[in-house]
């Protein structure tokens, strides 16, 4: 019978797994989620933001923009990851309201008589989180100032692609804020249940 080596998630790529079993022989590799979860490394509301701060805005399309911050969270444990994809949901979902919907450029801005893009809402608020905490604070505070004609989706997506290489599993993680548009009720003075069913 094999023996069996548990080892947690942060600490092997598949390709390093794939690579000891082949090398050790009859010891099996498994990954299994850490006992304490407690112990695993948490990224803060400032290393977020020191993060985000490594996007090279003088790249010209988004995978350039994007890639020193991937090559650093592709060194982070996976911990690390999650608390950073949680850290963007907050934000986003601090973003999330008619105030900030109303502010955009006047072809996708919110009006109660047309027709209104939730997706690009969405991808203008994640516009305005890449660009930073000195960015983000000022558009909180002054929902006048939001971003004008201007998107990032792709930021959304770095964490769930990191998350796929290193586990080889589709990201499926709950997280602890929901950043589609209308999920934050108080910013939309509605719920979303009243929304989607019209009894507004």
């Amino acid at each position: 019978m094999p023996t069996t080596i548990d080892i947690s998630p942060d600490q092997l790529l598949p390709e390093a797994r794939a690579a000891l079993e082949a090398r050790l022989g009859a010891i099996k590799v498994t990954v299994s989620p850490s006992e304490e979860a407690s112990s695993s490394p948490k990224m803060t509301a400032d290393q977020f933001w020191q993060s985000m701060a490594l996007l090279d805005w003088t790249q010209g399309d988004s995978d350039a923009i994007l890639a020193p911050l991937k090559a650093h969270l592709s060194t982070r444990p996976l911990s690390e990851l999650i608390d950073f994809q949680n850290h963007l949901a907050y934000f986003l979902y601090q973003l999330n309201g008619k105030a900030y919907a109303t502010h955009l450029a006047p072809d996708d801005a919110y009006r109660p008589d047309a027709p209104f893009s939730s997706d690009q809402f969405l991808y203008a608020r994640a516009a305005v989180v890449a660009n930073g905490q000195a960015v983000y604070e000022r558009i909180l505070a002054q929902p006048d100032q939001m971003i004008k004609a201007f998107t990032f989706e792709p930021i959304l997506w770095v964490v769930p692609s990191l998350y796929k290489q290193r586990t080889g599993k589709p990201w499926e993680i709950e997280l602890e804020y929901c950043y589609e548009t209308y999920c934050n009720e108080g910013g939309w003075g509605i719920s979303l249940l009243e929304r989607l069913t019209g009894d507004e």
